[in-house]
């Protein structure tokens, strides 16, 4: 647990992530449910291995050419939806002067694994406040994926204390069979990942331990049940300890941190077992002394992966996008070099 795991905390301070415009059909009440019944340890043991058997292949394997479905990072899956809702937020006085940094990054997405379909953006948004300026900035990147070739869409904001908003975006579409000079183009462009994040993020914590093993390594680590509807819902509440340890954090955290939500929801499919999906979330408070200040820091953050096998539904102005042939130098610059233009 300790070693690989990655921290959902460090995710909202690194990672940009993607939020789709449009995917899968989506299912709402895949991971809702009334969580007051404890789970029996056969009920909580049997849905955890379910989830470790349908991770158990190499997850960074996302998007492979062959039909195989062992290729697949989840077993019997084609596709997978994504989301993920990250937020950080940092505030302090110093000499009577108060400061504050904000992240914010919500994600929602998806993709099928031999690369046909993808309907995916990224969007993250800092903020850095003082008593009497902010300045902000967001970078949003969209790739989607249909009918064999690939839109890209790339907007960046930036808005500094006292001027106006500034903001260029580019749009473009291209196949896979570039000449040099499209393909240094599209090397140029920001390129952002975060499918394969995500299912990491899952499913190294699901992975690096049985459920035995996580009931005698923390005490209090508990797990409800929920079997309304299509289907069979697991809660595993997440303890300090575990939390500290997901983040490489020692005991002042566990003393000091307060708790908000911190779980993981495994899902499987009543009539046939099969695992449909998973959502990790943690909410975290600490305040903590950096160099004779008080820094209160808070961060929230949620992701999940759920089964899907096509996409369906794609924003409405992909014809608007720009051949990558003809892109100009201008269109680069602009988009790369804002404030330069």
């Amino acid at each position: 647990m300790k070693k690989k795991l990655v921290a959902i905390v460090a995710l909202v301070l690194i990672v940009v992530l993607t939020c789709s415009l449009a995917a899968c059909n989506k299912s709402d009440s895949m991971f809702d449910g009334n969580f007051k019944k404890e789970a029996t340890s056969e009920e909580a043991s049997s849905t955890w291995k379910t989830a470790q058997t349908a991770l158990g292949k190499d997850s960074s394997e996302l998007a492979t050419a062959s039909d195989d479905e062992d290729s697949s990072p989840v077993k019997g899956w084609k596709g997978m939806k994504v989301s993920m809702d990250a937020r950080s937020n940092s505030t302090n006085v110093v000499d009577g002067v108060s400061y504050e940094n904000i992240m914010i990054m919500q994600a929602e997405g998806a993709l099928l694994f031999d690369g046909s379909a993808v309907a995916v953006t990224s969007k993250m948004g800092t903020s850095n406040s003082t008593d009497d300026k902010t300045e902000s900035s967001t970078v949003s990147v969209g790739t989607f994926v249909k009918d064999k070739t690939i839109f890209t869409n790339l907007t960046l904001s930036k808005k500094e204390a006292e001027k106006e908003l500034q903001e260029r975006s580019l749009k473009l579409k291209y196949t896979t069979d570039l000449d040099p000079i499209s393909q240094a183009i599209i090397n140029m462009l920001p390129d952002y990942e975060f499918s394969e994040t995500v299912i990491d993020a899952i499913a190294e914590v699901i992975l690096d331990m049985t459920y035995d093993e996580l009931v005698s390594t923390y005490d209090g680590f508990k797990a409800y049940v929920d079997n309304s509807g299509d289907y069979n819902r697991v809660k595993y509440v997440l303890t300090a300890q575990m939390v500290a340890d997901l983040n490489g954090e020692g005991e002042e955290f566990v003393k000091n941190a307060v708790l908000g939500e911190c779980s993981i929801i495994i899902v499987t499919d009543k009539a046939t077992g099969a695992f449909q999906g998973a959502k990790f979330e943690t909410n975290t408070t600490i305040t903590t002394n950096i160099e004779g200040s008080d820094v209160t820091i808070s961060a929230k953050a949620s992701c999940s992966i759920e089964n899907c096998s096509e996409i369906t539904s794609y924003p409405e102005d992909l014809d608007s996008y720009k051949d990558i042939k003809n892109i100009t130098k201008d269109d680069i610059a602009n988009i790369l070099y804002p404030s330069e233009n």
